[in-house]
């Protein structure tokens, strides 16, 4: 079914860019043998007569054959590809346009790897009511154990606390980061979860599918891109099963599917003006934790520098909001556009973080990073047009 899904993506999308030029492939329209692909050479051609039509079909074979050598490679780039001829850099703009693919560096590609801890296992329901449970000070999420005897309930509470956890309401520590259960505040948070917000952008594209079908199409990719968070073993068919119908009801509670699965809601909310004006964008120089920011969903900087005075700079993050954007730069060049998911909160120095230039005391603060696909040099940015 992921091989018919595959060319059905390639039928609804009307453009592709190649990666390393950024060469616009339009797709015109298809039919049961392929997808019609119209470029601005081969409009040149048909303008200059040396084509009868200004545009070439991509076969539909050949989106099945990009998929396997996507999938029999860790990582893909353009020469893969070279046996598909002339169209081996409009497979790789292709493929990078699949949710569960992402591009890295010099224009190659991987599948998305996940574990089973980004899968939820308990109901929203459940979630919410130990949400509630925590903020009114009932117990402390990590003394589940101590708290409840009985067995199943251990087991029923520790999935609701690893369900906030993917929330955002819970730290890797189980410590509670904010207490926001409003249901605008909920839908946000569930589209904020990686697995989760990959899997509404694969629903969007997948209309003309029962449920049943969309079902056994998200396990077929969950193949590929989960693995057990105690073996590293690919996921089993049942625990995909069971963790995919979980999604598709915390998408169905926050009214982003309907019954059919099928999308109901683009987007989390259209911004009034009223709102847009009241969203605060910040900059953040990164450089050698880039890596551990970006592939922990977080911004962190200390309180305080090494003589102890404050750091007007980084004290920044505690005026950010959740909906603000940030825009972070390494070198001089902006890399990728967060949006504060969390107000900041105190914390220690990442353990990752491999150097004793700062204070163990600081302030972290959670984002979704949206890394864009081609670097933007802050110089190019009017001052004038910088909000500081």
């Amino acid at each position: 079914m992921l091989k018919e899904f595959i060319f059905d993506f390639a039928k609804q999308k009307e453009v592709i860019y190649t990666l390393g030029t950024k060469a616009p492939n339009y797709i015109v329209s298809s039919n049961d043998n392929g997808v019609f692909v119209e470029t601005k050479q081969s409009r040149k051609k048909y303008e200059e007569g040396k084509k009868d039509q200004p545009y070439g079909l991509v076969n539909k074979d050949w989106f099945g054959r990009a998929l396997e050598i996507l999938k029999n490679n860790i990582i893909v780039e353009a020469s893969h590809f070279e046996g598909l001829g002339k169209r081996h850099s409009f497979f790789l703009g292709y493929l990078s346009s699949l949710p569960f693919v992402k591009k890295i560096e010099n224009n190659k590609l991987k599948i998305k790897q996940f574990t089973t801890l980004e899968l939820p296992e308990s109901t929203i329901d459940q979630a919410l009511a130990m949400l509630t449970e925590l903020i009114n000070g009932e117990y402390n999420a990590s003394s589940i154990r101590e708290v409840f005897q009985d067995d199943n309930t251990q087991r029923l509470k520790s999935r609701s606390r690893q369900s906030l956890r993917i929330l955002g309401y819970l730290d890797e520590n189980f410590e509670l980061l904010h207490t926001d259960g409003s249901f605008n505040q909920v839908k946000k948070n569930i589209l904020h979860a990686p697995f989760i917000h990959m899997v509404f952008e694969l629903l969007k594209y997948m209309s003309s599918y029962t449920y049943d079908q969309k079902i056994q199409l998200l396990m077929e990719i969950a193949y590929l891109t989960v693995v057990s968070s105690r073996d590293h073993t690919p996921i089993k068919e049942s625990v995909a099963d069971y963790r995919i119908k979980k999604i598709m009801s915390w998408l169905k509670f926050a009214q982003l599917i309907d019954d059919d699965g099928n999308v109901i809601d683009m987007g989390i909310e259209n911004d009034s003006d009223q709102n847009l004006n009241k969203r605060n964008y910040w900059w953040v120089n990164q450089g050698q934790t880039l890596k551990d920011e970006r592939d922990g969903g977080f911004l962190w900087a200390p309180k305080k520098s090494k003589r102890g005075t404050p750091l007007t700079h980084h004290t920044d993050l505690l005026k950010a909001q959740p909906g603000d954007w940030v825009f972070a730069y390494s070198q001089g060049a902006i890399h990728s556009i967060c949006e504060v998911t969390n107000s900041a909160v105190s914390g220690n120095k990442p353990s990752t973080f491999n150097t004793d230039q700062w204070e163990e005391d600081g302030n972290l603060l959670r984002v979704h990073y949206y890394q864009l696909d081609s670097q933007i040099l802050k110089n190019d940015i009017p001052e004038e047009r910088r909000k500081k």
